[in-house]
C-alpha cells in the first residue's frame, strides 16, 4: 500500500532559497546603482548611455563574484572572470564619470574687451549692459534684457523671452556669426534666422541674437549638446553702427 507524505510533492519549477537570496542581491545593487546615476544625473544633468552601460557591467561582474562565492568549491580560476568583469566596469564607469563632471573648458576672451568688442565702426564703444556664463537646460528660455536676480532664465518661455533652448537654439533674430563675436558684427549681419540645430554649432562658434528692447546679445559657446546649452554672453546697448 502506498503511503501519501504530509503534502503535495514540491514543486520543481519553484526557486529556492540560494536563487531568492541571489536575486534580492541583485535588486540591492540595482537599487545603489539607480541612487549613484541619479545623484551624478542631478549634478551633470544628463547621465550618458555609456556611463550606465559601465554600471550594468560593474553590477554584473559584483553578481557573478557573489555567485562564486556562494558555490564551492571556490577555486582561484573561477574567479578570474567576476573579478575582471568587476574590474573593468569600475575603472570604465571612473573614467567617464571624471570625464563628465569636470569642468567644461571656457572660450578665450574675443575683441578687445574681456567679454567682447564693443566697436561700433564709428570710433564709438556700445556700452555693455550685461555680461556673464549663462547655462540653460533643454526647455529654458532667457530674456536678455534684464538684470534682476536670475539673469532672465526661465524654465518656459514667456512673452518676453529672447531665446530658448531645446535641442536646437530658437529666438526672432538669430544669427550665426563665421568670425569673432562684436557689436559691429551682429549689427550688420544678414539673413538672420529663428532657429539652429545645436549640431550646428560646437565650441567656439559666436552667434548674435536681437532682444525683444532692441539691443544686441553676443553669444560665445562654452558647450552645448541635446539637453545643455551653455555660452559667455555679453549684451550691448543699441548704438549706431
Amino acid at each position: 500500500m502506498s503511503e501519501q507524505g504530509d503534502g503535495p510533492p514540491p514543486d520543481r519549477r519553484s526557486f529556492d532559497k540560494s536563487t531568492v537570496d541571489r536575486w534580492q542581491v541583485f535588486g540591492g545593487m540595482a537599487g545603489v546603482a539607480a541612487l549613484v546615476l541619479s545623484v551624478l544625473g542631478g549634478v551633470r544633468d544628463l547621465v550618458p548611455l555609456s556611463l550606465v552601460a559601465a554600471g550594468v557591467v560593474t553590477l554584473v561582474g559584483i553578481g557573478l563574484l557573489h555567485r562564486w562565492s556562494r558555490r564551492p568549491p571556490r577555486t582561484a580560476k573561477g574567479a578570474v572572470l567576476p573579478v575582471a568583469v568587476t574590474v573593468v566596469g569600475l575603472v570604465t564607469a571612473a573614467v567617464l564619470g571624471l570625464l563628465e563632471l569636470r569642468p567644461a573648458d571656457r572660450p578665450a576672451p574675443t575683441g578687445d574687451g574681456q567679454t567682447g568688442d564693443g566697436q561700433t565702426g564709428d570710433g564709438q564703444t556700445a556700452a555693455e549692459f550685461r555680461t556673464g556664463t549663462v547655462r540653460l537646460n533643454a526647455g529654458s528660455s532667457i530674456d536678455f534684457d534684464t538684470t534682476a536676480e536670475g539673469d532672465g532664465v526661465s524654465a518656459f518661455p514667456t512673452p518676453r523671452t529672447d531665446l530658448t533652448f531645446d535641442r536646437s537654439v530658437q529666438a526672432g533674430h538669430l544669427v550665426v556669426l563665421d568670425g569673432p563675436r562684436s557689436y559691429r558684427s551682429c549689427a550688420t549681419s544678414a539673413d538672420p534666422a529663428t532657429t539652429v540645430a545645436f549640431e550646428q554649432v560646437e565650441h567656439g562658434s559666436a552667434l548674435c541674437v536681437k532682444t525683444s528692447e532692441g539691443r544686441w546679445a553676443g553669444l560665445v559657446v562654452v558647450m552645448v549638446d541635446g539637453a545643455v546649452f551653455e555660452f559667455d554672453l555679453v549684451v550691448w546697448e543699441t548704438r549706431p553702427v
